[in-house]
């Protein structure tokens, strides 16, 4: 059951997420007549990055060594992200030969008029074996039945706590995808239901805090976002100030025999500002090792 006071909380952060969209010019006119570095992460901001890694799995079958992974993660399509931006996003995606895309949440930040548009730039992304989502925090605050629906409509699959038998090169793998865990909707034993004990899994989830589950039910690569990668980095990654509470804040990690590969996606939150984090489309190539 959802609690109804963590409800209430999530309220007003949403409040003062628009309140500071609201006062987004004053960040620009800040930018121009104090800071040459306020300057550099709002262009921060607009700039993305291919990030390539090739992740090494023991239990990836032979036959789909080389599977090429495209993640695309926070968007937060709203008056901080808008259309070309996505755009440019999706266009870098688009030349990356992708098998599969794996969408892992926030495609909006609080607006529900944002909620088709994303949809339908997200249908344009292309893939050999198709598109899979999940949901994130940000789309449960904004409506996320309507985003699933909308999804769904471009042709998308969501992956609501479930998993499937994905078939590739005449090999399988469970594909699985969990709902937001701060929207107390996460289930991961629904997910990896159905699945074989000794077959390679591979879970999406929008927030990295699901790795010591994971591990618990022998997940093999984890792909979340969430973090932004801290969005402004002025201290070290470990004390970042926007999100101190998550160690794994960006990149591939490890626990136990899991590994879990945090994007820094593509959107902002709070200011429309990067800083020594800049957005980036993830292609992930894994290895059968």
């Amino acid at each position: 059951m959802i609690n109804p006071l963590k409800i209430k909380r999530r309220g007003r952060l949403v409040a003062r997420f628009s309140s500071v969209a609201a006062s987004a010019t004053r960040v620009w006119n800040f930018a121009e007549t104090h800071s040459q570095t306020a300057r550099d992460a709002i262009a921060e901001a607009n700039s993305i990055i291919v990030e390539s890694h090739e992740i090494k799995l023991s239990r990836l079958p032979k036959k789909l060594d080389g599977f090429r992974i495209v993640q695309l993660t926070d968007l937060h399509h709203s008056p901080f992200t808008d259309a070309k931006q996505i755009m440019n996003a999706i266009d870098l995606a688009n030349s990356l030969d992708a098998d599969i895309v794996a969408l892992t949440g926030d495609y909006v930040s609080h607006e529900a008029e944002y909620v088709a548009p994303i949809a339908e730039m997200m249908a344009k992304v292309k893939s050999k074996y198709g598109t899979y989502a999940i949901l994130g925090n940000h789309d449960h605050w904004t409506d996320g039945e309507f985003m699933t629906k909308c999804l769904r409509d471009e042709g998308i699959r969501v992956l609501i706590n479930e998993g499937f038998r994905f078939e590739a090169n005449d090999e399988k793998f469970w594909l699985c995808g969990v709902d937001d865990a701060m929207a107390s909707v996460s289930d991961l034993k629904s997910a990896v239901k159905g699945s074989f004990e000794d077959e390679f899994k591979l879970l999406l989830s929008h927030n990295p805090s699901i790795i010591s589950r994971a591990a618990r039910r022998k997940i093999d690569l984890v792909l979340s976002g969430h973090t932004h990668g801290g969005q402004v980095k002025i201290r070290q990654q470990s004390e970042n100030s926007l999100f101190p509470e998550y160690r794994r804040i960006s990149g591939l990690h490890r626990r136990y025999e899991t590994q879990i590969y945090v994007s820094r996606g593509i959107g902002t939150v709070v200011l429309p500002v990067r800083y020594q984090c800049p957005p980036e489309v993830s292609l992930l190539i894994l290895r059968s090792v």
